[in-house]
Formats: structure tokens, sequence, C-alpha cells
């Protein structure tokens, strides 16, 4: 009996080792089987690119057509880019129309220069936002035309923007065909009260000059009138004829 059970057991463990070398063969068998077998719906190529936030995008009509040829080499590239203008083209979207482009210069802020400019314009009452509205004129040139007039006393005549330093006579042609000077607003300057540095800063007068007025106003006995710069050699004719309007006793 004894001899009975051993045998028994040994062919217990013969049949579940039997099994077990099976069961070895068969799974060894199928993980080959399942590796050299590509798996069936899975794309090799890369998943697709997530669409645009913006809700306005390129018709997929309008891609170039170099977007749709294969490049010939072993590059998943071609096959992202068909894939994100096939999500691009769902139903919904919306796509660039022609007619819906704003014309140029919509919503731009008017500015100075958009503004027609006068066809007369008073070069003593000016400010500098009426005179940049003629061409060539911008701030700096409308700033120095104010300083010229502030430190002339005023204009006589238009042709005195021609003599402001640091200023392009082409910029000038259209303010000179408006421009007018009212000499009623000019300011003229006293041979008696003024200072050395009140002469001195008038653009007609050198400090040479203001020095020689001066000196000439301590000598005199009297107020000075205007036919006394005849006397002084540091005045040429020329020189008094500008200075006249802007000099009185």
């Amino acid at each position: 009996m004894k001899e009975i059970g051993v045998y028994r057991r040994g062919s217990v463990l013969a049949v579940l080792l039997l099994f077990l070398v099976l069961f070895v063969v068969k799974w060894s068998a199928f993980s080959l089987w399942k590796r050299d077998k590509p798996s069936a719906g899975v794309a090799d190529t890369p998943p697709p690119l997530a669409a645009a936030p913006s809700d306005t995008v390129r018709s997929p009509s309008a891609a170039p057509a170099s977007a749709s040829r294969p490049s010939g080499k072993a590059s998943g590239r071609p096959s992202a880019e068909k894939t994100a203008l096939a999500s691009a083209a769902k139903p919904g979207r919306k796509y660039l129309r022609r007619d819906s482009v704003p014309p140029a210069g919509a919503g731009r802020k008017v500015s100075d220069r958009d503004s027609i400019p006068p066809a007369r314009i008073d070069l003593n009452r000016a400010d500098t936002t009426q005179l940049k509205q003629f061409k060539g004129i911008g701030s700096y040139t409308a700033a120095r035309i104010v300083a010229f007039r502030e430190s002339l006393g005023g204009f006589v005549s238009p042709a005195q923007l021609a003599e402001m330093p640091g200023v392009r006579l082409d910029n000038l042609k259209e303010l000179l065909k408006a421009a007018v000077a009212d000499t009623s607003s000019v300011t003229p300057m006293s041979l008696n009260a003024s200072t050395l540095q009140r002469l001195r800063d008038h653009p007609y007068l050198s400090d040479r000059q203001a020095r020689a007025i001066i000196a000439l106003r301590q000598r005199r006995s009297r107020p000075l009138t205007w036919d006394d710069l005849s006397f002084l050699d540091e005045f040429t004719p020329t020189d008094r004829k500008r200075l006249r309007p802007y000099l009185t006793p």
C-alpha cells in the first residue's frame, strides 16, 4: 500500500509538471507572435496637434501644395501637418473673408495733420497746433517758430521765417503760402528802459551793439531817440532798417 501511495503522488507531480511545461511553451509562442505582428488600428503617426485658440483660421484649401506632397524622408512631420489641418477644418470654425478685412486707416486716431490747413494764418497769433496743420511743420519746427516770434517781439513779415536757425526752408514752403503777419501785435523794446540782457537777447542785436546802446545812454543827459543810433559805428544802415519796428524811444 505504501508503494501504491508513492506511485500516485509521483504521477500527480508528473502531470502537473507536464502542464507547467506546456503552459510555458504556449506563452512563449504567443509572445513571439504578438511581437512580430503589428497591432490592428494603431497608426504610426504622432498624435494630432491641438487646434489654435483663435476662432479665425486659414482654410485647408488655401494650404500650400508642398504640405500635401510627401517629402520622401522617413519623418512624421507631414502627417502631423495634415492632422492639424484636418482638425482645424471642423464644422463651426470661421474662415477669413476678404470683405471682413477693415479698410486701411480704420480706427486710426485723427491727428493735427489730418485736418485741412487754413487758407490764411497769422504768424503772430498762431499756436503750435495750428502751425502743425501745414505740411513740413512738425512739433520741433512749430516750437522754433513760436520761440523765434517771442524773442523778436513779433513778426513784421513772413519772410522772417527764413532767418530761423536750424530750420530747413523746404519745410516752410506750404506755411509761407498762407502766412501773414499782423504788425499791430508786435511788441517793441525801449531804447531808454531795456536792460543790457533784454537788448542782447534780441535776434537782431549782438552783444557789442547792445553794449553800445547802454554806453550811449549813459553818456547822454537826455533820452535817446531813434536817430541817435546813426552816430554809432556798430550799426549799419541795414541793421537800423530791420531794427526799426523793434526799438522805440
